[in-house]
């Protein structure tokens, strides 16, 4: 069996038979305790003042409990409940928070679990409100250094003079059609074709997924005057103005790359693992998928896909740079070489930067 008790255990097990009185096999059992020990935190994060932390969880053996937590920042509370430790709260001063927590339990005197947080002072936002309004449709907006964006999906069905895009819809719920790929001027769909009128579709969830014709205002063939898909006094972000983006998050490169990470939302609309999904930044990026060029519709629930305003023109076609995020890892991507996804005929999230 399983013992399920520490002690040293002297048992005794008299036999029967006829010749067998008094006659007993006997042995000692000893069963030590279970070491106790916490595991590492599950992040050591870094967070502006005010912001909602992260939940932090340290894994424990052979504890009964916790005993009073100091260091934590004010706002901040541990809890403990199957072997887990759970931090949580809004950290409510600014500051490094090395905390330590003591385990309770017959083999746990002198052990505890430590970890750091960081906690910045709130910076003025570079957003003059919290909101705006654009074609009947109120959007959260988010200052992330120096940039004001756009916190939700573009869901517009005009550009910003009043003057439609063209909605396409073919192809069924896999999208596969030849007239996505050859429209040729701006364009708007929902991903797999899912109804504009349930409050859990993919438009609710993703907004719309727009060409790059559409991007760059193109309303009819051959045209050299652009229309603005974002609001008077937003724009779609270029490349250069996506890579100051990530910069400022941590850059892309090296096993520090936490970009990404701070970047996805926490919600269960990605798929799990949602690696290093902490949205600290509040970009709160949602995996909306894309509209391939041929068509077809891929990675909602993976993978986010957001355009920018630049272009890479090579000898065959034009690409546009796009930039990627994936629920497997932190990294926030760039792209310009994958026709199938960069070409100017395939689909993605639109993301308005302030000008």
């Amino acid at each position: 069996g399983t013992p399920t008790a520490s002690g040293t255990f002297n048992y005794t097990i008299p036999l029967t038979g006829t010749s067998c009185s008094s006659v007993n096999a006997t042995g000692t059992i000893t069963v030590t305790a279970a070491a106790c020990s916490a595991g590492a935190a599950s992040s050591t994060p870094t967070l502006p003042v005010n912001t909602v932390l992260t939940n932090i969880t340290h894994a424990t053996t052979s504890a009964t409990g916790i005993g009073t937590a100091t260091g934590l920042p004010a706002g901040v509370t541990a809890a403990w409940a199957s072997n887990t430790i759970t931090i949580s709260g809004t950290p409510t001063a600014s500051g490094t928070f090395n905390y330590m927590i003591p385990l309770t339990g017959t083999s746990c005197s002198a052990v505890n679990a430590t970890g750091t947080i960081t906690v910045t002072t709130a910076a003025a936002s570079a957003c003059p409100s919290p909101t705006i309004s654009y074609n009947g449709i109120n959007y959260n907006t988010v200052g992330i250094g120096t940039q004001c964006w756009m916190q939700e999906n573009l869901r517009t069905r005009l550009y910003n003079d009043g003057t439609e895009i063209s909605f396409n819809n073919s192809g069924g719920s896999e999208g596969t059609t030849i007239t996505w790929p050859f429209l040729g001027i701006g364009a708007y769909s929902i991903y797999a074709n899912d109804s504009v009128t349930t409050p859990s579709s993919n438009l609710s969830n993703y907004g719309y997924l727009y060409n790059w014709y559409a991007v760059k205002g193109i309303t009819t063939l051959f045209i050299t005057t652009y229309k603005n898909i974002c609001p008077t006094g937003w724009h779609v972000p270029t490349d250069a103005e996506w890579n100051t983006l990530i910069n400022y998050l941590g850059g892309i490169g090296g096993a520090s790359n936490l970009a990404g990470g701070k970047m996805k939302s926490t919600s269960s609309l990605w798929a799990s693992p949602n690696t290093g999904a902490n949205n600290s930044s509040g970009f709160t990026a949602l995996p909306g998928g894309y509209r391939s060029d041929n068509g077809s519709f891929i990675g909602v629930g993976d993978v986010a896909f957001f355009w920018s305003a630049s272009e890479q023109s090579q000898v065959c076609c034009g690409l546009g740079w796009y930039h990627i995020l994936y629920s497997s890892n932190s990294n926030f991507r760039i792209f310009s070489n994958i026709p199938d996804i960069t070409s100017y005929s395939a689909g993605a999230s639109v993301r308005c930067l302030r000008d």
